[in-house]
């Protein structure tokens, strides 16, 4: 099992439609500052499955991926801010020499 640091957790809920019939919804939440935020809530309908534990691991692998995608888009998000405040200073010097020369 993977022990990962991340304010993510998957809760993986299987659902019985009909008998022999599953389907899975997940739910992803996560914790910013001491407070839960549920960020999707996932109902897998389009993929039924024969066994809860297909089911199971369906929106496990699902809820999985969409966490690696918010972490990577978390991770860019510090870097395209540092790179606009760059931008920002060199139009505004830029700005200034223009004024003054």
């Amino acid at each position: 099992m993977k022990h990962n640091t991340t304010p993510f957790t998957v809760t993986v809920y299987p659902i019985e439609q009909e008998p022999g019939i599953w389907f899975a919804t997940y739910m992803i939440s996560e914790y910013r500052e001491g407070v839960e935020c549920v960020v999707a809530n996932v109902s897998m309908r389009h993929a039924t499955h024969v066994s809860e534990a297909n089911a199971k691991q369906a929106a496990r692998n699902a809820g999985d991926n969409a966490v690696a995608r918010f972490r990577q888009q978390r991770s860019a998000q510090p870097k395209a801010q540092a790179t606009q405040a760059r931008f920002n200073r060199v139009q505004s010097s830029t700005t200034k020499e223009i004024v003054l020369g």
